[in-house]
């Protein structure tokens, strides 16, 4: 089903009649049967995501480009480590740290 809302206004031209104007339009699924309000829905919960499962994608993305994957991984992480951490940095430099 769907449902359409829609205002317009004419404009005041010599010659011509135009009229601006704007709508909305909203489509959406009616229910089939009655079991639809009273047997409750799928709901998913949201996966924890651990920074393991990060660097594996890193590691994927670093071996499709040519990188190395996983050595260069291990690299980036200890050469990352060995930096010194300030509480200067920036939020994006402490999440990567």
């Amino acid at each position: 089903s769907q449902l359409i809302l829609g205002i317009g206004t004419p404009l005041a031209l010599s010659r011509e009649n135009v009229i601006i104007g704007a709508f909305v339009k909203f489509v959406y699924d009616m229910p089939a049967n009655a079991t639809d309000f009273t047997e409750p829905g799928v709901y998913y919960s949201r996966t924890q995501k651990s920074r393991w499962s990060i660097y594996k994608a890193l590691e994927k993305v670093a071996g499709l480009y040519g990188f190395g994957g996983k050595q260069c991984l291990l690299k980036a992480i200890c050469e990352t480590a060995a930096m010194p951490f300030e509480g200067t940095h920036s939020l994006l430099g402490q999440l990567l740290h």
